[in-house]
C-alpha cells in the first residue's frame, strides 16, 4: 500500500457482533510509514438487505428486492466532502481512530442464504490526491431481537396425528397411523427438542424405517425487473440440519418414540423483523416409510427458534461443565464479553459461529472499478444450558 502500511477495522467485541438496539464501536487502525498528503480518513457503516434470482437464463430480467438499513458515514481525519478539497498532511506512525454508531433496536439478525442475504459492514476510504484510494471493509453480524415470551402460544404443546391407507393394486393391505408431538414449539438456539411419537402399523406390510428431520426453509420474495416489471415471485431453498433415525416396524404391531433428542445450532432466528422479504421457517417433520412403496407419511410440525428464550425453562449447569459443555459444543466460539441477563433463570447467551461456517461475498470498488472478495462468518447468539 505504498506509504500505508496498516489499514484495518476493529470491532471492540472480538467476535465482531452487535444486538440490534446496541452502539456498533471499534476503531480504525492506521500506520504511515512516513509523512503522507491524503484528503481525509472515513468509513461507512452500511447495512441492507437484498434477494435477487432468475427465472430463465437469458439475461433479459430478474427478480430483485432491496431495502437498506444503515448508510452511515464517520469522518475520522481531514477535510469532509464538501468542505475543502486540498489535502492535508498525516504524520507517520501508528494511529487509532475511533467510531461509534448506535444501531436501530428494529434491525433484521444478519442472514446469508441461497438467493438473498442481510449483510452489515464497515468500509474505511484514505482518500489520496491523483492516487486510487486506500479501502479496506470488514463485516459484522447484528442478532435482532425475537423474545419468545412475547408469544405465549410457543409454551403449550403441541400434537399431530395422521394415518395412510395401504393399498397393493386394487386390493387393501390395512393402514399405518402416527402421533407426533412436542412439548412445546419455541425454542433458542443451544436448546434440545424433546420428540416424541408412535407409530401403529395396522397394515399387512412392514414399515422399512421411520425419522425425523430438521430443516431450515427459506421463502425469497421479489419483484420482476425486467420488461412487464411489477410481477411477484418467490423462490425456495432449504438445509438440512440433523435427523434422527429409527429402524423397521412390523406388521400389526407400533413403535414409540420417548424424549428422542435433536440440538439446535448457531442459526438465525425465525423472523428477521423489518425485512419482509425474507421468510425463515424451521421444520420438524416425521416420516414414515412402507416397504415397498414410494411414498411416505408425513407429519411436519414448525417450531419458532428466537433470540431470547422462555423464561423459567433453563437449569444453569455450574460454571465448570458450562465451560465444559461449551468446549465440546460443535462449531460455538464463545464471546469474550457477555450480553446482558435476559428474565428468568435462563443462563446469560454466548456467541457462536453459524452452523453453515464463513461465507464469501463481493463489494464493488468505484476507484479501482471491480470487484472485491471478502470472506467472514456469521455469528448468532447461543444458549449453553441443561434443559434436557
Amino acid at each position: 500500500m505504498g506509504k500505508i502500511k496498516v489499514l484495518a477495522a476493529v470491532f471492540n467485541n472480538p467476535n465482531a457482533v452487535f444486538k440490534a438496539g446496541e452502539t456498533l464501536s471499534g476503531y480504525l487502525q492506521v500506520e504511515f510509514s512516513e509523512p503522507m498528503k491524503i484528503k481525509n480518513i472515513h468509513l461507512l457503516i452500511h447495512g441492507a438487505a437484498t434477494v435477487n434470482f432468475r427465472e430463465d437464463n437469458d439475461g433479459s430480467g430478474g427478480y430483485s428486492s432491496y431495502h437498506q438499513y444503515v448508510n452511515h458515514p464517520v469522518f475520522l481525519y481531514g477535510n469532509e466532502r464538501g468542505e475543502s478539497k486540498e489535502a492535508v498532511l498525516h504524520p507517520a506512525g501508528q494511529f487509532k481512530y475511533p467510531f461509534t454508531h448506535k444501531l436501530a433496536s428494529d434491525l433484521p439478525s444478519t442472514f446469508e442464504g441461497a438467493y438473498g442475504w442481510v449483510r452489515y459492514f464497515v468500509k474505511a476510504t484514505v482518500e489520496i490526491p491523483w492516487h486510487f484510494n486506500q479501502k479496506t471493509t470488514r463485516a459484522f453480524s447484528v442478532v435482532g431481537s425475537l423474545d419468545l415470551n412475547n408469544e405465549p402460544d410457543l409454551l403449550k404443546p403441541i400434537q399431530v396425528e395422521s394415518d395412510k391407507e395401504m393399498k397393493f393394486l386394487f386390493f387393501k393391505q390395512g393402514s399405518i397411523s402416527a402421533t407426533f408431538s412436542l412439548n412445546r414449539r419455541g425454542y433458542v438456539a443451544g436448546e434440545v427438542v424433546q420428540i416424541n411419537a408412535a407409530i401403529t402399523n395396522n397394515s399387512s406390510r412392514k414399515i422399512k424405517h421411520t425419522r425425523v428431520d430438521f430443516h431450515q426453509q427459506i421463502a425469497y420474495h421479489a419483484t420482476w425487473s425486467g420488461l412487464a416489471a411489477g410481477r411477484q415471485k418467490t423462490q425456495w431453498s432449504s438445509h438440512h440440519l440433523a435427523f434422527i433415525k429409527k429402524g423397521e416396524v412390523n406388521a400389526h404391531s407400533t413403535q414409540i418414540w420417548e424424549n428422542e433428542l435433536i440440538q439446535i445450532p448457531a442459526l438465525p432466528p425465525s423472523r428477521l423483523g423489518s425485512c419482509d422479504f425474507i421468510d425463515i421457517n424451521y421444520i420438524l417433520t416425521l416420516k414414515i416409510r412402507p416397504a415397498g412403496s414410494s411414498t411416505s407419511l408425513q407429519i411436519p410440525i414448525e417450531i419458532v427458534i428466537g433470540t431470547v428464550p422462555l423464561k423459567n425453562l433453563f437449569s444453569p449447569p455450574p460454571s465448570k461443565e458450562r465451560e465444559e459443555k461449551a468446549e465440546s459444543a460443535s462449531r460455538a466460539a464463545l464471546a469474550e464479553r457477555p450480553l446482558p441477563p435476559y428474565p428468568g433463570n435462563a443462563p446469560p447467551p454466548t456467541y457462536a459461529e453459524s452452523v453453515f461456517g464463513s461465507v464469501q461475498f463481493e463489494d464493488y470498488d468505484e476507484d479501482a472499478n471491480k470487484q472485491q472478495l471478502f470472506q467472514y462468518t456469521p455469528y448468532y447468539t447461543y444458549y449453553i444450558c441443561d434443559n434436557t
